[in-house]
């Protein structure tokens, strides 16, 4: 597939950036404002008790007996008892940690459901620009496409939630054997084994949208067709995939590094423009379908299409 092509479309959508990194910012502020909502006053009971221990005054004397020269038998006694009488408070809230932890899955979930509500409206525009050369507004393509994302974003939280389960449950029963084989330098293993099991996943998944959105399929039907798309062209989809999560890694943890953080707002959205944008020019490569690549000014045209599948237009702006 032609990856230089997927780059020249991505780059004609920065614009998508902006409007990606509102909708994510929106869904986060929505999510913990919910969360903080159920968790927040039974937190701020735990945290007073847990003050009214004073642990750090505790410590502090221990600090100050220390370089004093005094004893520090009695102040050593008070901090252990400080201690035990914090993990008596857990034990006295341990319904708290409780609800804690299923609100917290809940949320999760729920986080999931709102963030996947982009995937069809990114697609669908960029899948506009290729076919017609016609640009959606993101706002009004996410609203005439809500039942069909709803949709999408519901049967994709159910096929994630096994395949997260399933990946921590490897990588739980593996990180015990390879730190005890290999130390600290298990850590860049359990990423490799990571990111190979996600590449597998995407692999099954990577014609799933563009089936979608370019020929209109249901939901379930267009997952069946991707996995079936997928174990054929197995070997060039997951190399393919590999790479591009351990370069979209790369890119991502530089930019934050050097720019304190700032970058990673911008560097994840580019991402996710950047997948939809390689899956869908993979997806019309297989249809043998035109698509133009460079916002109108180039058609490609993959080996065995028809010529009068797309004609020379000028931009077209909806929305």
């Amino acid at each position: 597939m032609n990856i230089k092509n997927s780059l020249k479309i991505a780059a004609n959508e920065y614009n998508l950036i902006f409007k990606i990194l509102l909708f994510d910012f929106i869904a986060y502020f929505v999510i913990f404002s919910i969360a903080a909502a159920f968790i927040a006053p039974d937190a701020v009971e735990l945290a007073n008790e847990i003050n009214d221990v004073q642990i750090f005054e505790r410590i502090k004397t221990v600090i100050d007996s220390i370089l004093a020269g005094g004893s520090t038998e009695e102040a050593g006694r008070a901090v252990t008892e400080g201690f035990d009488r914090i993990l008596e408070i857990f034990d006295e809230n341990s319904w708290l940690l409780t609800k804690t932890y299923i609100i917290m899955a809940v949320v999760y979930l729920f986080l999931r459901f709102l963030l996947n509500l982009r995937s069809i409206p990114v697609a669908d525009i960029l899948n506009s620009r290729m076919s017609s050369n016609t640009k959606f507004g993101f706002t009004s393509n996410l609203i005439s496409n809500i039942g069909k994302s709803t949709k999408f974003s519901l049967a994709l939280v159910v096929v994630q939630l096994p395949v997260d389960i399933l990946i921590f449950t490897v990588l739980y029963l593996f990180i015990g054997p390879l730190f005890g084989i290999f130390g600290i330098f298990a850590l860049p293993l359990c990423f490799i084994l990571v990111i190979c099991l996600v590449a597998f996943k995407d692999t099954l998944t990577f014609c799933w949208i563009p089936s979608i959105v370019v020929d209109n399929k249901k939901i379930w039907s267009s997952f069946a067709e991707s996995i079936k798309s997928g174990f054929k062209n197995f070997g060039t989809l997951y190399g393919l995939i590999l790479v591009l999560r351990v370069v979209g890694f790369a890119m991502f943890a530089m930019v934050t590094l050097f720019t304190f953080g700032a970058g990673a707002l911008i560097a994840l959205p580019l991402i996710i423009i950047i997948q939809r944008t390689i899956e869908l020019v993979f997806y019309y490569d297989k249809r043998k379908l035109r698509y133009y690549s460079d916002a109108g000014k180039d058609i490609v045209t993959p080996d065995g299409a028809e010529v009068e599948e797309i004609s020379d237009v000028k931009e077209n702006k909806i929305g």
